[in-house]
């Protein structure tokens, strides 16, 4: 979750407030369906 957790401190840095759950469903619908959480959490 260090990718997320990264992403959503720039977010509030600029003043937006987004939860886990909004923030995840945001990254995971701007990629291809072949891409999952465990593919943003830990890449190989």
């Amino acid at each position: 979750m260090a990718t997320i957790q990264a992403i959503q401190g720039k977010l509030r840095a600029i003043g937006k407030e987004l939860s886990d759950e909004d923030m995840t469903d945001r990254l995971l619908s701007g990629l291809p369906s072949s891409f999952d959480a465990f593919t943003i959490i830990k890449p190989s």
